[in-house]
C-alpha cells in the first residue's frame, strides 16, 4: 500500500471525527458505559479542544485511514485511530513513528482504553498505574520513554549529540535525573554504543544521585568490564572515575571488579591502553577513597 503521513490542519482534523467514532464505537463501545460514551463524543466535539491538537494523518492516495493527535507541546497522545479495515497492516506503527521523530518530549504518555492497551504496549508503552474513570471515559495511564529511544538513533551523529548535550546540561541540572532507570536499560542493549551513551550519561547523572541509584546499579555498571568490546571497558573505566567521586559508597566494589579484569583477552594493540585506564582509574580512586574512610570515621564518633 501506498500510504503518506501528512500533518493535519483544523479542518482535517475535523473532517477525521466521523473516522473516530467509527472506530471507537466498533472496538471500545462495550468497555464504556453510557456517561462515558456521551462523555467521549462531547469531548472529541469540543472546538477548543481540537484546537489545542498537533495531528498527523496515514493517507491511501487521498482517503484518511488513521490518524494521531497530540497536545501538550507532542508530549501527550490525545487522539488515535485507524479504521478497521487498515488495522495490523503498519498503519498505527508508521503514525506512532512519525510522532516519536517530530516529539522533543522526553516522555510521551497516553491514557489508553481497556481495548488499546496490549496495542500500546507493542509500542513499548509502560503501565503506569490502574485503570481510572473519569467522568465515565475509562483508561489505563501508560508512558513511552522517548528520550531513551532517541539515543538509539539510527542517525549516529545525531544520537551522539543528544548525549553530548545531555550530559553537559548535567554538570549544573539534574533534570534529567529523572530518567535514570531509562538511561541505565541501555546498558543491556547488545549494541555497543547504546551501551557508552548510557555509560556516560549515568555518570554525568551521578553528581544528583539522591535515591542512591548508581549503588542499585553498580553491579550492572560493573559488568560492562566485562565486555567483549575493549572500546566498551575503556569507557566503562573512564566513566567509574566520575562516578566513585560522586558516589564513594562503589568505591569497593568498583575497585574489586577493576582488578579482576583479564586484559589477556583483547588484542595486544588494545591491552596496553587498557591497563592504562586501569591504572588511571585506581590512581583516581585512592584520594576519594582515603576521604570517604576519614568522613565514616569521623560521623561515627
Amino acid at each position: 500500500m501506498d500510504i503518506s503521513i501528512r500533518e493535519l490542519n483544523l479542518d482535517q482534523l475535523r473532517d477525521a471525527l466521523p473516522l473516530v467514532w467509527r472506530v471507537f464505537s466498533f472496538f471500545e463501545w462495550v468497555n464504556y458505559t453510557e456517561e462515558g460514551k456521551k462523555a467521549f463524543f462531547n469531548a472529541i466535539h469540543d472546538e477548543r479542544y481540537l484546537k489545542k491538537l498537533y495531528s498527523y494523518g496515514a493517507f491511501l492516495k487521498d482517503n484518511l485511514i488513521g490518524f494521531i493527535a497530540t497536545r501538550n507541546n507532542m508530549s501527550h497522545i490525545a487522539l488515535f485511530f485507524v479504521d478497521g479495515k487498515y488495522q495490523n497492516m503498519g498503519v498505527g506503527s508508521m503514525l506512532w513513528n512519525k510522532v516519536k521523530e517530530e516529539s522533543k518530549a522526553p516522555i510521551i504518555t497516553v491514557h489508553s482504553s481497556i481495548y488499546a492497551k496490549e496495542i500500546y504496549k507493542k509500542l513499548e508503552f509502560l503501565e503506569e498505574g490502574s485503570m481510572i474513570d473519569d467522568g465515565g471515559i475509562l483508561y489505563i495511564p501508560m508512558k513511552y520513554n522517548n528520550l531513551v529511544e532517541k539515543l538509539k538513533d539510527k542517525d549516529e551523529n545525531k544520537a551522539y549529540a543528544l548525549t553530548k548535550d545531555i550530559c553537559a546540561e548535567s554538570t549544573s541540572s539534574d533534570k534529567y535525573y529523572q530518567y535514570f532507570d531509562g538511561f541505565l536499560s541501555l546498558l543491556k542493549e547488545e549494541n555497543s554504543y547504546y551501551k557508552i551513551r548510557g555509560l556516560l550519561i549515568i555518570a554525568s547523572l551521578s553528581k544528583w544521585d539522591r535515591e542512591g541509584k548508581v549503588k542499585k546499579a553498580i553491579h550492572e555498571i560493573l559488568s560492562l568490564l566485562d565486555d567483549e568490546k575493549p572500546i566498551v571497558v575503556r569507557k566503562c573505566l573512564k566513566a567509574l572515575t566520575e562516578i566513585v567521586q560522586n558516589s564513594p559508597e562503589v568505591i569497593e566494589e568498583t575497585k574489586e571488579s577493576v582488578q579482576k579484569i583479564n586484559i589477556s583477552r583483547y588484542k595486544d594493540t588494545m591491552a596496553p591502553l587498557i591497563k592504562k585506564d586501569i591504572e588511571r582509574l585506581l590512581e583516581n580512586i585512592r584520594p576519594v577513597r582515603l576521604n570517604h574512610a576519614t568522613f565514616l570515621s569521623t560521623s561515627e564518633k
